[in-house]
């Protein structure tokens, strides 16, 4: 943090660690990768900043979490930003980097509050549902663009009911189950299966929910209808 930002810098560092603690023990993660928080400087909440509303990067030796400044003024949202990202860094450990975009977001969604039900609601209203190579599109999109910001959020409601449904099947343990399923080496047909579909997400679903990716889209679609 610059200190002529954040003159506040100690309950900042509280609150953050406290929206890590908390997503930590929610998953149960092992805490394998040591992680830097950083508020982002003022000037980086602008129109040219890509990522302006906070992003996880993965570095060495330790993975980074950038908030934006703006959030660091209101506890509630910073623990929302910092519950986000953090959740990111979880997801990118435990899957090593084989989640895709909707899993990765819908997770993070889910740790930092946000309601599944509401975003059901917001989707009916919109009448969307983008299939899972949609999806993947979705998160890619420039936002710099406000054009682009409407399905964006849509992707992210999607990800959250995805999500969401998966967690009222078996919990927090259950994502954690897929995540680590997801590089898992341990049976050659699942090798095998994953080269001719490209979808690790696939043979992981199998085996922990037993359903692939096109199923989950159309039962979470169901189940929030």
């Amino acid at each position: 943090w610059l200190p002529e930002e954040v003159s506040h810098d100690e309950a900042v560092g509280h609150v953050v660690l406290d929206a890590a603690t908390q997503v930590t023990n929610r998953l149960r993660w092992n805490r394998s990768e040591a992680v830097l928080a950083t508020i982002l400087t003022g000037e980086a909440d602008a129109d040219w900043h890509n990522a302006r509303y906070g992003y996880c990067v993965d570095k060495v030796p330790y993975d980074k979490i950038c908030l934006p400044l703006v959030s660091a003024h209101d506890p509630q949202e910073l623990w929302r930003v910092a519950a986000h990202e953090y959740a990111h860094v979880i997801v990118l450990n435990t899957a090593e980097k084989l989640a895709p975009h909707w899993l990765d977001e819908g997770i993070a969604c889910l740790m930092e509050g946000r309601n599944p039900v509401r975003a059901q609601a917001r989707l009916r209203e919109k009448r969307t549902w983008l299939s899972p190579i949609q999806m993947g599109g979705a998160f890619e999109v420039d936002r710099r663009e406000s054009s682009n910001m409407g399905g964006v959020q849509a992707a992210y409601d999607q990800g959250t009911v995805l999500v969401g449904f998966l967690h009222s099947i078996s919990g927090d343990a259950g994502l954690m189950k897929l995540l680590k399923e997801l590089p898992s080496h341990a049976h050659l047909a699942d090798v095998v299966k994953k080269l001719f579909t490209g979808e690790p997400v696939e043979v992981a679903l199998q085996r922990v929910y037993g359903f692939g990716q096109v199923d989950l889209f159309e039962k979470a679609r169901e189940w929030s209808s």
